[in-house]
């Protein structure tokens, strides 16, 4: 099935039904006289995630332990920046951690490097912890 050009064209509340399902936006567009048009408008990867780590907290922790496990300083350093904007964002977060806000715009920047006492105030003001845990194939002699 293919759906007609809708170009730039304004369209009024009455004239649409948005209903976002997942990662999608599905629009019903009903004008005077004409059928129901249904289109999918995506949405942005950054969006899609933002969602689910607010909803889904233990998201948010498997989403990190990932990242410890396998990623290196700047993939982490996105994360934490993603988190943070997920849980209400950095000047909240900052507050909620008793961290300078500036500060901690500088700590999750790409070049960031954070104390083990911010990185440990700013998990804690997301409902978090570090931990540390053996590895499964690593024998000690």
């Amino acid at each position: 099935m293919t759906f007609p050009d809708l170009g730039t064209r304004s369209l009024r509340s009455s004239q649409h039904i948005s209903v976002i399902d997942g990662l999608n936006e599905h629009i019903v567009l009903k004008g005077k006289n004409e059928p129901e048009i249904k289109t999918t408008a995506s949405r942005g990867h950054e969006e899609a995630t933002g969602e689910s780590l607010r909803k889904d907290p233990m998201f948010a922790v498997d989403y990190l332990n990932s990242i410890l496990e396998d990623g290196d300083q700047e993939d982490l350093m996105l994360a934490l920046r993603r988190i943070s904007k997920a849980f209400g964002g950095v000047s909240k977060l900052a507050e909620d951690a008793e961290l300078n806000a500036n500060t901690l715009y500088r700590t999750l920047s790409p070049k960031g490097n954070p104390e083990l006492k911010s990185l440990r105030a700013l998990l804690r003001a997301m409902g978090m912890q570090l931990t540390v845990r053996p590895l499964l194939n690593k024998r000690v002699a």
